[in-house]
């Protein structure tokens, strides 16, 4: 039933407003993803990641990170195009034309790796091994240097079809002097299909290999193909648990040291299955000819890393050893050669246990210097390795080498020796080796160790350790070298032998004490050297040294000894040495009681820097007279008589090259308060010298030499051909007589005087060509208060051929009272200011400048000389008037010397017609008792010479004829003279059809 009321209309709905703050916080949400998306975008955007993400993650690694674009970060396709990979100084290590992968992002974020079609193109990756030994990689790895990451579990793979496409992988090793050697695959194609846990994956390998070794100049090269095919079997964690491969090596093109292995080819083939190798074998042909093979099989369990397998090596002989002549300098015979052994792997690799049995016969090694005898070889070892504690184990070792049937080298193991490195104790386990040589003849392994070495070598070495621990170890050994030298049987070194025994131990592998060495050598005349040494060396670097060795004389009429010795202390690590004091001692003197000479310093060898620290040498009193007594005592060298055949054509003169030395900063102090050498005495001697780099500076140069100041200084730049150079040296009033006596002690008293001397030049090369561009400076030698007697060979160049024509023969026995030398270097010219020579009866006197020539001996020489003599054997001679004008009791001779031809062949030119008028008038005064109706004649040629016309031309040429004569010629000087006097007498000459 209704309500009888009436019904109420219905109200509408009022919109509620919405309050303020659901008005922000939805702003702040829709604005937070607009936002949060536009940051993902940007940070994901090709021009974010290559202008910023890459240069940070470069940085990172030392190195520079750059790509020209990443796209597709966020969806399920990435692409990279142009990455480059560089370390810091150094060219690009790694390029990528370009990468793309597609890929599962929400299962990567949740740890799975899926991927699919993972393909790389244009792959360049190449590592620089320097000569330094350092790597092109070196800044990435010293950014990657700490602490190893820790073990994860193993992650979830799902890798479909990777595939790396025309790359090129190049390993680069420099070495000195310009050689190197590039390992190289180019137009590498791999692809790899199904990488997962649990399953089985395929491989294929393709590619070109070059190998370029480059040596003094001479490149040598091998090509090869290389394909290589795979099946592989994968368990949960990513372990191969069975595999199946085949790989060929094909040889190609082939040039140098590789020419030999044209049509070589390696074939690879094994195959795992049910955890045993059976087999892997390499097998190696020529021509389809077989070379050799090696067999690997046995049991293989890769996911333990535990292997109990055995190998074998067959048909290894000439046809392929033969092959690496050029490589290693020698060939090998027609050798035959086998080995087998085993490999036991346990405890993932930390186990290792190796045994090889070795048989070589009729191996020969030849070279283009000679065969070596025919040696056979046998070898037994077994070596164990637990890496885990750093123990290597020589369970036995048996090594015979024979020759003629004859055991020539031997080595035994008497027990297993175990070495110990690293930790607290380290050492050799309870065991002996020895080590035998027994009558090796060098002469026959001359092709392999030089050219005419010979001797025979002996020797006994035997290694004993002591403990279970191997705390000590005891070497002992002699070694004797007999008939080194074969010479001259009255040669002291005929025969030469050496003898050296040693006992040392070793304590904890580092701690060496060799308290007895015992040398001594000798030749066929008797002992020539005896010594004794000892040595220690702890864990800590400390060294210390003692020898002392006494030198004989056996050819000496009497006993000649010189004893000396040395004592080193000091400390030696990887980064420095440092000499503490090393002593020189010699047998004191009258004049020294403690002989002896110091030398310390601190040297830091570094293979990239060089070597730098100082080192100083110093004495405060040395005598080195007891050295030169006893060489001097020693048979001088018979004098070589060869002659050297004279070459049509010499070589154009070349500069030295130029000289890296590895030095970085030395510096060296020589300091001697005292210095003896016989009758030479020097005080405060002091010099500083600095090497940097290929720079030499040696100043000062400061010292006294029996009480005259001698100073100086050296500079040198070995860096440029020729090298620069900048030396002076310099003193005055230095006696002479004790610096001969010393050098000659037969002419001790002959000589006095003093030496005035001053040297100071600078420039740049050796040669003549670039002297006369560079050379400048002065020279000056001034012997003064001398009494010397002259040289035979300048008696024989200049003054022999004067006294002959002077007929004064007196001047030859004359001695020289002092010598003068000045001469200035410029403009491509020595000019000689001054030479003087100066004698009781005559002196000489020249100056004149010598033009540089390109090749400096064949710079020409046209010096004038002037000679004076005494105005008594002048007059006594008949060479100048009564009346001549003296200076100082000398009179001028007409000039009629020249110093001609070159420096390398100086010639002593004499003027015939002033010797002609020199010679007449000295025989003009003769007695006619002497002369005879010659004499008379001669005398009336001076008015002749004066005279007009064909009297006067006839006078001439037999002055000159007679100069010819008195010079040594023949032929035309002695016709000339005939003419001329025939025609002063008005005669004719003789009718040749008349007898």
């Amino acid at each position: 039933m209704k309500s009888d009321q009436p019904e109420k209309p219905t109200e509408q709905a009022k919109p509620k407003k919405k309050s303020g703050i659901f008005r922000i916080l939805a702003a702040l949400f829709v604005g937070g993803a607009i936002l949060i998306v536009g940051g993902i975008l940007i940070l994901t955007s090709s021009w974010f990641i290559t202008g910023t993400v890459l240069p940070a993650a470069g940085s990172a690694l030392n190195s520079s990170m750059e790509a020209s674009r990443v796209a597709g970060l966020l969806s399920s396709s990435l692409e990279v195009e142009d990455f480059k990979l560089t370390p810091e100084d150094e060219d690009t290590l790694v390029s990528v034309e370009k990468l793309s992968v597609g890929y599962d992002l929400m299962k990567i974020l949740g740890g799975q790796i899926v991927a699919s079609d993972l393909t790389v193109e244009g792959v360049n990756l190449e590592l620089v091994m320097k000569a330094d030994g350092s790597l092109n990689i070196d800044p990435i790895l010293e950014a990657l240097s700490g602490p190893a990451p820790e073990e994860s579990e193993t992650p979830s793979v799902d890798l479909k079809r990777l595939k790396v496409a025309d790359s090129q992988l190049r390993i680069r090793v420099e070495g000195q002097g310009g050689s190197n050697a590039v390992y190289e695959v180019s137009g590498l194609n791999v692809e790899v299909d199904q990488v997962a846990n649990a399953a089985s994956a395929t491989l294929s390998v393709s590619g070109n290999v070059l190998l370029l070794i480059t040596e003094s100049g001479q490149e040598s090269r091998l090509e090869a193909q290389l394909d290589e095919k795979t099946t592989v079997a994968l368990n949960e964690a990513l372990v191969p648990t069975s595999f199946e491969t085949s790989l060929a090596f094909i040889v190609g093109t082939v040039t140098g040291a590789f020419s030999d292995f044209a049509e070589n080819r390696l074939d690879l083939t094994g195959k795992l299955d049910g955890q045993r190798l059976d087999p892997l074998e390499l097998s190696i042909s020529k021509a389809g000819a077989g070379l050799g093979t090696i067999q690997v099989t046995g049991p293989l369990d890769l996911e333990s890393g535990s292997a109990e397998l055995e190998y074998r090596i067959d048909g290894i002989n000439q046809n392929l050893l033969n092959q690496f002549k050029d490589l290693i300098g020698f060939s090998f015979g027609a050798p035959s050669v086998s080995a087998q052994g085993g490999i036991t792997v346990a405890s993932s690799g930390e186990s290792l246990v190796f045994d090889l049995a070795l048989d070589g016969k009729q191996i020969q090694l030849e070279n283009e210097s000679g065969k070596s005898p025919e040696l056979s070889v046998a070898l037994a070892v077994a070596l164990a390795a637990d890496m885990a504690n750093s123990t290597f184990n020589l369970q036995s070792l048996n090594l015979s080498a024979n020759q003629g049937g004859n055991p020539m080298i031997t080595a035994l193991t008497e027990g297993p020796l175990t070495l110990r490195l690293g930790g607290e104790k380290m050492g050799l386990s309870d065991a002996k080796l020895k080590v035998n040589v027994t009558d090796l003849n060098l002469a026959d392994w001359q092709n392999l160790i030089g050219e005419g070495t010979i001797g025979k070598l002996n020797s006994q070495l035997s290694i004993q350790s002591q403990g279970n621990q191997g705390e000590s170890v005891d070497l002992i050994g002699d070694v004797s070298l007999a008939n080194l030298v074969a010479s001259d049987p009255d040669d002291l070194m005929n025969g030469l032998g050496l003898d050296v025994s040693m006992k040392a131990n070793i304590k904890e592998l580092s701690n060496i004490d060799a308290p007895q060495i015992k040398f001594a050598v000798q030749s066929a005349k008797g002992a020539l050297l005896n010594g004794d040494a000892s040595l220690s060396l702890t864990k800590d670097g400390v060294v210390a040294l003692k020898t002392q060795m006494i030198g004989k004389n056996p050819t000496a009429t009497e006993k000649t000894e010189l004893a000396f010795g040395s004592e080193l202390s000091g400390k030696m690590s990887a980064a420095q040495t440092e000499i503490q004091s090393l002593k020189l001692t010699l047998p004191g003197t009258t004049k020294v009681n403690e002989n002896v000479v110091a030398i310390s310093g601190q040297l830091s060898p570094k293979a990239v820097e060089g070597l730098s620290g100082q080192v100083r040498v110093a004495s405060k009193a040395l005598d080195l007279t007891p050295i030169m007594d006893f060489v001097d005592s020693l048979p001088k060298a018979a004098a070589d008589t060869t002659e050297v055949p004279e070459t049509a054509d010499p070589a154009p003169q070349t500069e030295p090259e130029p000289v890296a030395l590895p030095v970085k900063q030395l510096n060296a102090t020589l300091q001697f308060d005292q210095l003896f050498a016989r009758d030479i005495a020097i005080n405060n001697w002091v010099t500083e010298a600095v090497v940097h780099q290929s720079d030499i500076s040696v100043e000062p140069i400061s010292l006294t030499v029996n009480g005259a100041d001698v100073k100086g200084h050296a500079k040198l730049d070995l860096s440029v051909p020729g090298y620069k150079y900048d030396v002076a040296l310099g003193t005055s009033q230095l006696p002479a007589g004790p610096l001969i006596s010393s050098l000659q002690p037969a002419m001790k008293g002959v000589y006095d005087g003093a030496i005035d001397f001053n040297f100071d030049v600078d420039g740049a090369g050796t040669t003549g060509t670039n002297l006369k561009k560079n050379l400048k400076g002065v020279a000056s030698f001034d012997f003064k208060g001398a009494n010397i007697e002259l040289f035979d060979s300048w008696k024989k160049l200049f003054m022999t051929p004067i006294a002959l024509v002077l007929r004064v023969p007196a001047m030859l026995e004359s001695p020289i009272q002092g010598v003068s030398v000045n001469s200035n270097f410029a403009d491509g010219n020595v000019d000689l200011a001054e030479f003087k020579v100066l004698s009781p009866h005559f002196q000489v006197l020249s100056k004149g400048t010598i033009p540089i020539a390109d090749d400096i001996m064949a710079s020409t020489l046209a010096l004038p000389v002037d000679l004076t003599m005494k105005k008594d054997m002048a007059t006594g001679a008949n060479l100048v008037d009564d009346a001549a004008e003296a200076i100082d009791g000398f009179v001028s001779l007409p000039p009629f010397v020249k110093v001609e031809g070159s420096v390398g062949e100086p010639k002593v030119n004499i003027d015939k017609l002033a010797v002609g008028k020199l010679f007449i008038r000295n025989v003009a005064g003769l007695p006619e008792s002497v002369v005879g109706q010659a004499g008379q004649a001669l005398q009336g040629l001076g008015g002749l010479v004066g005279g007009d016309g064909d009297e006067k031309n006839a006078a001439g040429k037999l002055i000159e004829g007679v100069g010819g004569l008195i010079g040594g010629e023949k032929g035309s000087g002695i016709k000339e003279a005939g003419s001329a006097l025939r025609g002063l007498f008005n005669r004719k000459p003789a009718d040749p059809e008349k007898k």
